[in-house]
């Protein structure tokens, strides 16, 4: 009778170990239980620790489908040593140990999925963060390069206004050059009237107030030259400063050329 029990220990181990290993390498999912399941824990354990398996996360209907099998190869198992009253015995007090360790294993995958869901709203919301950065990115992005287009209409721009004080430049020159074709016809004309005034005064040597009068337009005339020969030198150093404003305004522009060329 001893060894009858030994080996119907044995053979109840072997079946209990294998449905806790199937049943920890199944992952568990927030599923309804299906009625097989439900009567089979009412079967192990009673209504009580079937509302209980009730109110924790439920597997998938792949993993009902195998624990409904492992709990029906149990229950052949349970009814076969069913008849012998002390291998009952033993049978309930494992029977109790498979449903408290599968009590408990059940919890802790509840508490590792509520954990996964978690994580998985936090990753929801860190990516929603991402996108409305990327989203930010993209508007500067698209700005810095309405900004690039803005500077190269300035640059164009500034060309243009560069190459209108070249032209006024060049106009300001030629006038300064016909001033001084101007300036030097007028000392010419200056010549042409001393050398009259030159005659006048041998004509009317003899006549003193007509001499002291042609003596004050003289000095006049000297006041005149020396007010033209001073504008002369005038509109030269201007000439000069406007050809060197001309050069720097050509490397300018030359130097601007060769960048955008860059």
């Amino acid at each position: 009778m001893s060894r009858k029990r030994n080996v119907e220990d044995i053979i109840l181990s072997s079946r209990n170990d294998k449905l806790l290993k199937s049943i920890r390498s199944t992952q568990l999912r927030d599923q309804s239980v299906s009625a097989s399941a439900i009567s089979s824990m009412r079967y192990l354990g009673g209504s009580d620790r079937s509302q209980r398996t009730l109110s924790i996360a439920s597997p998938s209907t792949s993993v009902l489908d195998t624990l409904v099998q492992r709990l029906a190869e149990f229950e052949h198992t349970l009814n076969t040593f069913k008849e012998s009253p002390p291998v009952s015995a033993a049978i309930t007090k494992r029977i109790a140990g498979v449903e408290t360790t599968l009590h408990d294993r059940t919890q802790e995958l509840k508490l590792q999925l509520i954990d996964i869901e978690t994580r998985l709203k936090d990753n929801v919301q860190s990516f929603a963060t991402r996108k409305e950065y990327l989203e930010k990115i993209e508007e500067r992005v698209a700005e810095s390069y309405r900004k690039a287009d803005g500077l190269s209409r300035n640059e164009a721009l500034r060309d243009d206004i560069l190459l209108a004080h070249d032209k006024s430049l060049t106009s300001l020159i030629t006038k300064i050059n016909d001033l001084c074709l101007w300036s030097v016809h007028i000392h010419g004309t200056q010549e042409e009237l001393q050398r009259r005034l030159a005659q006048t005064d041998a004509a009317l040597a003899g006549r003193e107030p007509l001499e002291h009068a042609i003596q004050k337009l003289d000095h006049r005339v000297d006041k005149l030259e020396a007010a033209i020969a001073s504008l002369c030198k005038d509109f030269a150093f201007y000439k000069q400063e406007v050809q060197h404003a001309l050069k720097d305004i050509h490397k300018a522009l030359n130097h601007n050329h060769t960048q955008n060329g860059a």
